[in-house]
């Protein structure tokens, strides 16, 4: 009885540690899926956590446009680069930047000016317009060619481009038409690259006409640097608005001075009606102080010590005495004040093999000699002793003595000479060649 007892009860040991073995294999495999499922659980909880702290990428695009047209909630212009119309809206929180980051008015910006402006292409609302020094401005210029035929505009020597959608604005800013801007116009220029793409007139230049003109052979100066031949004079021409001096030289009579202010978009005229007729007080004096000589002018004829005023012309002088040769030369009078001196010769000193020497353009037996003057190129103006004279080729006559000549030519570089008269050699050709301006 005592043996089946510790039978059983083994038995029952044996059964006990079983199933304790049964129910810890139970316990783990649990937990172990209990700490799994928890584990998903928290992962995707906190991928869900972390999805919704990741902020969303907005893309914006920056494009480098001419306004057209701006105003508080509209924004209308025309993408340089890829051609095409931009139309943004512009709310409260749209930044407006002077292109070094200072915030301006919005009122800054205006039609014609070229700016970037950058948005979202997704949505309408502009983010930022910023003016850029991608662009360039010329403020106030003059002498601006605009030519319609080439689609081009020249300053100075500089050539730019410029297309159809370029904007042109008068005063006021009504839009024009290319065409409409003057060389004389004061200008605001707006452009990228060698591209103009906006034109404001700041100021309509001036025009002046002149009216009754007696010939047309002369010059007008305009502050002795721009220079006009009379006969190019078909219509009104083109200044600059501000002061100017005015000097009308016509041949024949005396020159007209004006020193006028011209207001933007004034015309002026002036007439020369009752421009009076220049005249020459001719001193000739005869070395010969025995001869008792007449002076033959055209049909005139005076005697010695009459006073002699000329009007501007060309004239042939002869001058007579008894015992003397005839001396004869076609003078042009073209100064205030001519001073002559003829010397006479008996004529038992003419020599018969060699003629007259009257003849020859240098004459130094009467003390005047005949010049010409040309360049390369010609019609350069050439002044003498700082009075206008003509255009080269040029040919007059002087008396013995030394004179300051000057020739100007638009484009090239004013020349300075001494020409000395004094019998010393036969030179009467003076030949000058001009330089370009760089």
């Amino acid at each position: 009885m005592r043996k089946d007892n510790k039978a059983f009860v083994k038995s029952m040991i044996v059964t006990a540690v079983i199933g304790f073995s049964m129910l810890m294999i139970m316990m783990f495999i649990g937990i172990k899926f209990y700490v799994d499922k928890s584990g998903t659980n928290s992962n995707l909880q906190m991928n869900n956590e972390i999805e919704k702290v990741q902020p969303k990428v907005d893309y914006s695009a920056t494009v480098l446009a001419l306004v057209q047209q701006i105003d508080d909630e509209t924004l209308i212009a025309f993408d340089i680069h890829k051609n095409q119309i931009v139309r943004r809206s512009i709310t409260s929180t749209t930044k407006v930047s002077d292109g070094y980051g200072g915030v301006i008015p919005l009122s800054s910006i205006q039609a014609g000016d070229i700016v970037e402006v950058v948005f979202q292409p997704d949505k309408e609302k502009i983010l930022s317009i910023n003016k850029t020094s991608r662009s360039w401005i010329k403020p106030d210029i003059s002498g601006v060619i605009v030519n319609t035929s080439k689609s081009q505009i020249n300053i100075g020597k500089k050539t730019y481009n410029f297309t159809k959608d370029m904007m042109v604005f008068r005063e006021g800013g009504k839009g024009v038409s290319p065409s409409f801007v003057g060389e004389y116009d004061i200008l605001q220029l707006q452009g990228a690259e060698d591209t103009v793409w906006s034109i404001k007139v700041l100021q309509n230049g001036a025009t002046l006409e002149i009216l009754d003109l007696p010939n047309t052979d002369g010059m007008l100066e305009i502050d002795r640097t721009r220079m006009i031949p009379l006969k190019d004079l078909t219509g009104p021409i083109g200044l600059t608005p501000g002061k100017h001096r005015l000097q009308i030289n016509i041949k024949g009579y005396e020159p007209v001075v004006e020193e006028m202010n011209f207001v933007a978009g004034e015309h002026h005229q002036i007439s020369l009606k009752d421009a009076k007729e220049a005249y020459t007080e001719l001193n000739l004096k005869v070395t010969n102080r025995d001869a008792d000589y007449t002076i033959q002018i055209g049909d005139r004829i005076f005697k010695k010590g009459d006073k002699i005023s000329l009007k501007y012309d060309k004239y042939n002088i002869i001058v007579k005495a008894e015992g003397y040769k005839n001396w004869e030369q076609e003078i042009d009078l073209d100064t205030a004040v001519y001073d002559l001196a003829v010397t006479l010769q008996k004529i038992e000193e003419v020599n018969p093999n060699t003629g007259n020497s009257g003849d020859s353009n240098l004459n130094p037996s009467n003390g005047n000699y005949t010049i010409n003057i040309s360049s390369n190129p010609s019609g350069a103006f050439v002044y003498i002793g700082g009075v206008y004279k003509g255009q080269t080729p040029f040919r007059t006559t002087l008396p013995i003595g030394d004179y300051a000549v000057s020739l100007e030519k638009s484009g090239y570089q004013s020349y300075f000479t001494t020409i000395i008269l004094d019998g010393s050699d036969n030179q009467n050709n003076y030949f000058y060649e001009l330089t370009p301006q760089q």
